[in-house]
């Protein structure tokens, strides 16, 4: 407490100590100078008096920037700030995990520009190293013997092997040094999921708080594209991170996919971020707004890892970590999503919803009369074209033997940003209504699950 404190005022023959003199110096190398000991020694200020009050009563000039004005003397036993703050940092980053609280909490000043800023914050050593144990120590020096690895050891791991490993740590350490082998020239994607999703997905998952979905196949029946896979960073609805993968070929080919089936749509971030893997080869890459392109958006490769060898999967490992640092803040750039980019939601009645890059896709259960509907939403939707009713979407495509349809909606799935946003809305809801009922259009009710209209 303050009262425990002995305080004495840093003056020396009537001036103030300044922060160059011996004495400071000494002080602030640990040791005692004998002019500081004097000072020490002399008359002690109360804890609870205002330093106004003792200048006044011996007439001494108002301290000075530089100077020292009060020496405080820790009674024994007592830890200084510092020291607690040093000893908790030390026990923290002592902790089995700490290396992944470490890149949860890291908060980044400053977005990275070009591609070449975000390839050297890729390339970061680790702030706090992650902890190995002997034998997937032993693994990596046998495979140094030439020393192309300790560059990269050096930025993510510590120094010394530890005896023993959190579960968590070494199930992530295990799937990065010594993997199930996977791939072959016959092999399929599903073959690559595993190697994939523990090396991306679930790493992610693990260091971001984020979650993921992986698309399947199912949806190119419908001619829907959604990426392979999706993360999304906490809690947001914003893919911020997608992946496009093929089991073999060229990796353009993927690379292409990322940008151009995407509709740019994220505001003011200056990217979001991607990979394209085809089998054990894995590119980096930042998706970014260009005008140029039909759908706004163009990619630009950072870096290619081989996952085949262990250098590799190191560099990628570490290049992971890293990126993920990207995630928070340029998820607080872009406005915020009402529902799950690429998600699929399923209603009560069965029906599933399933949102894509620029149209929404409906497939009915078997339990429903789904060609009676469609044909409904047929005759509709020509109705309205025929009329020019405004602010509606449109019908892109029926299929009545798998029983969907695919729609255009009009304007996007974020909430409004303001009173004025949701004045234009509610103007542009009223004006489809009149149009509707112009030609004895009419509705249920306007509740959520109920906007399909009626004749």
């Amino acid at each position: 407490v303050a009262s425990d404190l002995k305080l004495s005022l840093a003056k020396k023959g009537g001036a103030w100590l300044q922060d160059d003199d011996p004495g400071v110096v000494e002080l602030e190398e640990g040791r005692i100078h004998p002019d500081v000991q004097t000072l020490i020694d002399g008359d002690k200020m109360k804890a609870t008096w205002k330093i106004k009050d003792v200048l006044d009563a011996n007439h001494l000039p108002t301290p000075q920037s530089r100077q020292v004005h009060v020496l405080v003397e820790v009674p024994e036993g007592v830890s200084a700030p510092e020291n607690i703050r040093k000893r908790k940092r030390m026990e923290d980053e002592d902790a089995p995990d700490a290396w992944i609280k470490a890149i949860k909490d890291e908060q980044v000043a400053a977005l990275p520009a070009t591609c070449e800023d975000l390839k050297e914050h890729l390339k970061r050593p680790l702030h706090v190293k992650v902890p190995v144990n002997d034998r997937l120590f032993q693994i990596m020096l046998s495979k140094n013997t030439t020393g192309e690895l300790s560059s990269i050891l050096d930025k993510l791991f510590e120094p010394e092997p530890r005896k023993t490993l959190s579960d968590i740590t070494a199930g992530v350490l295990r799937d990065v040094i010594d993997p199930l082998g996977s791939g072959s020239e016959l092999a399929t994607e599903d073959t690559y999921h595993h190697l994939w999703d523990s090396l991306i997905a679930m790493l992610l998952r693990l260091v971001s708080n984020g979650n993921f979905r992986r698309n399947t196949n199912a949806s190119t029946s419908t001619g829907l594209y959604r990426p392979d896979l999706c993360f999304y960073y906490k809690n947001s609805n914003i893919c911020v991170f997608r992946g496009e993968e093929k089991a073999s070929g060229e990796l353009q080919v993927p690379v292409k996919e990322l940008h151009e089936k995407l509709t740019w749509r994220y505001d003011a971030a200056p990217y979001v971020f991607g990979y394209a893997a085809v089998g054990l080869q894995v590119c980096l890459v930042a998706i970014r707004k260009d005008e140029m392109t039909e759908r706004g958006a163009k990619v630009e490769m950072i870096e290619t890892y081989d996952l085949g060898d262990l250098h590799g999967r190191l560099s990628f490992f570490l290049a992971l970590l890293n990126f993920s640092t990207l995630f928070r803040p340029v998820v607080d750039l872009i406005q915020p999503l009402d529902i799950l980019e690429y998600g699929t939601i399923e209603r009560g009645n069965g029906v599933q919803i399933s949102f894509a890059e620029d149209c929404v896709v409906k497939t009915y259960p078997l339990s429903m009369p789904s060609d009676d509907i469609i044909r409904n939403l047929r005759e509709l939707h020509r109705q309205m074209k025929k009329h020019s009713v405004p602010n509606v979407v449109e019908l892109k495509k029926t299929n009545m033997k798998k029983k969907y349809v695919k729609l255009a909606p009009v304007g996007r799935l974020s909430p409004p940003e303001n009173v004025r946003q949701l004045l234009t809305a509610l103007r542009d809801i009223l004006k489809a209504l009149v149009a509707l009922h112009a030609i004895n259009m009419m509705h249920r009710d306007l509740r959520e699950h109920h906007r399909r209209l009626r004749k």
